[in-house]
């Protein structure tokens, strides 16, 4: 038995073993948007990386709560929602901006962080990762998706608390960093 398996290994062609390459539609469209099946990957690419990023975060907060938010995982939010808004998710875009500025603004917090934030955070990019796999599965949002952004988007301003002049100061913070991201 193994000599005939040889024997049609030998005999066999490339073309044997490459599936045929079925050619793809140059554009792809999710719900009412319509982009490029390129860009459309890569949005998703980065999407997965940066959720990643998030989620590591996370851990990392629910198993030393004398952590603060890091850097990288504001940047992530910044960019999950740059990468969204660009792309045509404004849904996307605004519960990553709001995650963004709640992760500001809870670096002004002296650790520990009270245990009510964890699973805020939490949700909330459990909600991002649910919108990125819709968009994966090239499926429209709908109201119930909708109403579970604005339920995160709350809740994570509920996390907000400092007083105005520093939500303002971690708005400027949030534009700084995007400046220096940039260049």
């Amino acid at each position: 038995e193994a000599e005939q398996h040889a024997a049609a290994a030998a005999s066999a062609t490339l073309d044997d073993f490459v599936p045929p390459v079925l050619p793809e539609a140059d554009e792809v469209t999710v719900g009412g948007v319509t982009l490029s099946a390129v860009l459309l990957g890569i949005l998703l690419d980065e999407a997965d990386q940066h959720l990643a990023t998030l989620s590591h975060g996370l851990a990392v907060l629910q198993f030393d709560p004398q952590q603060q938010p890091s850097q990288e995982r504001v940047r992530a939010s910044h960019t999950l929602c740059g990468i969204h808004r660009t792309g045509g998710f404004p849904l996307v875009a605004s519960l990553a901006k709001t995650l963004e500025l709640c992760l500001i603004d809870l670096q002004f917090h002296e650790p520990p962080l009270p245990p009510s934030v964890q699973p805020v955070l939490a949700r909330a990019v459990m909600v991002l990762d649910a919108l990125v796999a819709r968009i994966k599965s090239l499926a429209a949002f709908d109201a119930d998706d909708e109403t579970e952004v604005a339920d995160v988007v709350r809740e994570l301003e509920s996390l907000r608390q400092t007083p105005s002049d520093r939500a303002v100061d971690a708005e400027s913070r949030a534009a700084a960093l995007a400046e220096r991201d940039e260049r």
